[in-house]
């Protein structure tokens, strides 16, 4: 499992149960409603890896960590764990034993496939990007109806959507007779 007392992240450190439900936690708040459900005052301690989250919560901090692969989510209270790609390898190599209690889930990636007999690509995976595109330039690859693009920036794949400007011409004013409240 992943240590989200070791995060960069302060989000991811702030989630873990300990940090979060604790009593001991100097500067503590008030955790988020229902979280806590998780937390095991017999289990979770200062280097515990136990994150108090619901699955929503637990995949947005597993998708901002690097090197988190998979999640496992308690089935029926908001305690997960974060894992990295050795966890990911027990799959493949079926090393990864069942847990009753817990349900794991994978880290989803889009995936992007190369057009056969075309300059293009496929991406899927990733709702607002998903769709078939033409090489434009040697490292831009732009969608056939969507006003979108993917690029590659010589380390990672960027995806993109255009946004509207106004027409030429025109200025966005705010109108002031609409914004005041009813006499």
């Amino acid at each position: 499992n992943i240590d989200p007392s070791q995060s960069d992240h302060a989000e991811v450190r702030e989630a873990q149960c300990f940090a979060l439900c604790s009593d001991t936690t100097p500067g503590s708040t008030t955790p988020p409603a229902g979280t806590c459900g998780g937390f095991s005052a017999s289990t979770d301690g200062l280097r515990s890896p136990a994150l108090c989250a619901t699955l929503a919560r637990c995949q947005e901090l597993c998708a901002m960590e690097d090197g988190c692969e998979s999640i496992d989510m308690h089935t029926t209270m908001p305690r997960c764990f974060m894992n990295s790609r050795a966890c990911r390898q027990g799959i493949v190599g079926e090393g990864l034993a069942a847990e009753a209690n817990y349900d794991f889930y994978v880290r989803a990636v889009p995936v992007l496939e190369p057009c056969v007999g075309t300059e293009g690509l496929v991406v899927r995976g990733t709702d607002s990007l998903d769709g078939t595109y033409t090489r434009t330039s040697p490292s831009v690859f732009t969608h056939a109806t969507a006003d979108a693009r993917v690029r590659w920036t010589g380390c990672e794949w960027v995806g993109e959507h255009a946004t509207a400007s106004p027409a030429p011409g025109r200025e966005c004013l705010d109108d002031v007779a609409a914004a005041r409240p009813c006499s």
